[in-house]
């Protein structure tokens, strides 16, 4: 397994587990290039899939997706019984008015499932954590340069606390995305989630033996998070309409 397969796997594990039939019309707002979108259609569910990105719209087309080009939330559609945002609504601005629309455009009762991450959340002993196991990595030659990845300017900067706050400019915290989904809908779940892997897949090959770094990577951050749930980076909400 690749390790973009291994982070759309993990994605669509946390969809499917709140996903009562195959009935259903969904809408994810991120679609990227399309991966998880395409399983969850092979799946038999019917999705429209939207980006900001042409590229990743046009990729996600040949997927066979039905992918829409969309600055949400200027989008109008019949209504979908779950909307999905994947990894998107920390840069969807303004917040309020992301959610309005997420709540018109969904059935009553509808779900409203939202994966996202926590930067303002991380601790000192995450990020010093992260920083150990990347230098690891990079001494045993398994990372690529990937000058633009979070990861490299992390071990350039020598694991500088700083550099996560930095990161972090103008996106919405996961206590702002939170609050305001509770201003417009009922919260079911609210869970902590590994997320640190994602920022490794951008560094290593995407091939099997990437894939297999990968894995330990997610398995090793998943068991840490056991220990502390503050550990972990990555939240999940599911709310109801």
């Amino acid at each position: 397994m690749r390790p973009s397969e291994i982070q759309t796997n993990e994605t669509l594990q946390f969809v499917l587990e709140n996903l009562s039939s195959k009935k259903l019309r969904i809408l994810e707002v991120g679609c990227g290039s399309g991966a998880v979108a395409k399983q969850i259609q092979n799946l038999g569910y019917e999705i429209i899939a939207l980006d900001s990105s042409v590229k990743a719209i046009d990729a996600a087309k040949e997927l066979g997706i039905d992918a829409r080009i969309a600055n949400f939330p200027d989008f109008a559609e019949a209504p979908f019984d779950v909307i999905l945002f994947t990894r998107s609504l920390h840069h969807i601005r303004p917040l309020k008015s992301a959610l309005e629309r997420a709540h018109q455009l969904l059935k009553p009762s509808g779900l409203l499932i939202v994966e996202d991450f926590a930067f303002n959340d991380t601790s000192e002993y995450t990020a010093a954590w992260f920083y150990r196991l990347l230098k690891l990595l990079d001494s045993c030659d398994v990372l690529l340069p990937a000058e633009d990845s979070f990861g490299r300017k992390l071990l350039k900067g020598g694991g500088e606390f700083s550099l996560w706050h930095e990161h972090t400019h103008e996106i919405n915290t996961a206590q702002e995305v939170l609050q305001a989904i509770g201003e417009h809908f009922e919260i079911l779940q609210t869970t902590s989630a590994a997320y640190l892997y994602r920022y490794v897949s951008a560094m290593v090959e995407e091939d099997e033996r990437g894939g297999q770094i990968i894995s330990d990577v997610l398995e090793l951050e998943k068991q840490t998070g056991l220990e502390s749930e503050q550990f972990l980076i990555g939240r999940r909400f599911v709310a109801r309409r």
